[in-house]
C-alpha cells in the first residue's frame, strides 16, 4: 500500500473511530455529520470522499461487528460438515465457535453499545441492526439443523434454540459490558457453551 492509500485508509479509520464514539453517546438520531467531521478535524466535503451518508457511515460501523461474527459461524458449519458424527470433534467445535465469538466481542467491546441502543429502533439504523441479527440466526439455525442430521442434538425446534441462544448472549453480554460479572469472556464463552450443549445433546442410552 503506497503512502497515499495509507493516508485514505487512515483517515476512513478515524472515521469510523469517532463516528462509533458518537453513536454511541449520541444515538444514531442524535448523531450529525457535522459532530463527526468535527470529531475527526476534516472538511464537509472530504466525509462524502468515504461516506455517502450517515447511514452508511453507521452500516460500515456494524458491518465491523457483525462481518467476522459471519464468517466464524461458517467455519463452524464447514467443520461440522468435515468432522461428521465425531462426537468428541464436534464438541470442542462448539466450544471453540464460543470462544472465537467472545475474542471478537471483546475487540469490539467499545461499539457493541450501538446495537444496544438501536436494535429494535424503527430508523435506518435499525433496520440495518436487525438485517444482520437475521444473518447471524438463519446461519445458526443451519447450524442447529447440520448437528440434528448428524444425530448430535436432539430433535428441538432449530429457530426456537437460535432465539433462546441469542436471547442469552444478548443478556450475558451486557451483563458483560456493565461489568455485572467478573468472569472473564473466556470463561463466559466455555461456560455458556457447556451449558447450551448439555441442553440439546442427545443422551446416552
Amino acid at each position: 500500500m503506497g503512502k497515499r492509500e495509507a493516508n485514505k485508509e487512515e483517515k476512513r479509520q478515524r472515521l469510523l473511530e469517532h463516528g462509533a464514539i458518537l453513536f454511541v453517546e449520541h444515538g444514531f438520531e442524535g448523531t450529525s455529520i457535522e459532530q463527526v467531521i468535527a470529531a475527526v478535524g476534516i472538511a464537509r466535503g472530504t466525509f462524502y470522499l468515504y461516506f455517502s451518508d450517515k447511514e452508511e457511515l453507521f452500516t460500515a460501523i456494524i458491518a465491523d461487528i457483525y462481518e467476522p461474527i459471519v464468517q466464524i459461524l461458517e467455519d463452524t458449519l464447514l467443520d461440522l460438515q468435515r468432522d461428521g458424527a465425531n462426537y468428541n470433534a464436534q464438541q470442542i467445535r462448539y466450544i471453540r465457535t464460543a470462544i472465537e465469538l467472545a475474542t471478537v466481542l471483546e475487540g469490539k467491546k467499545e461499539r457493541l453499545l450501538i446495537p444496544f441502543r438501536e436494535a429494535w429502533s424503527s430508523n435506518a439504523a435499525g433496520v440495518a441492526l436487525r438485517s444482520w441479527r437475521h444473518k447471524i440466526e438463519q446461519k445458526s439455525i443451519e447450524i442447529v439443523l447440520e448437528t440434528q442430521r448428524l444425530q448430535l442434538f436432539r430433535n428441538t425446534d432449530p429457530q426456537l434454540f437460535v432465539l433462546a441462544l441469542t436471547g442469552a448472549i444478548d443478556r450475558v453480554v451486557w451483563a458483560w459490558l456493565q461489568e455485572e460479572t467478573a468472569l472473564s469472556r473466556r470463561d463466559i464463552a466455555q461456560q455458556l457453551a457447556d451449558i447450551f450443549w448439555k441442553g440439546v445433546q442427545i443422551p446416552s442410552e
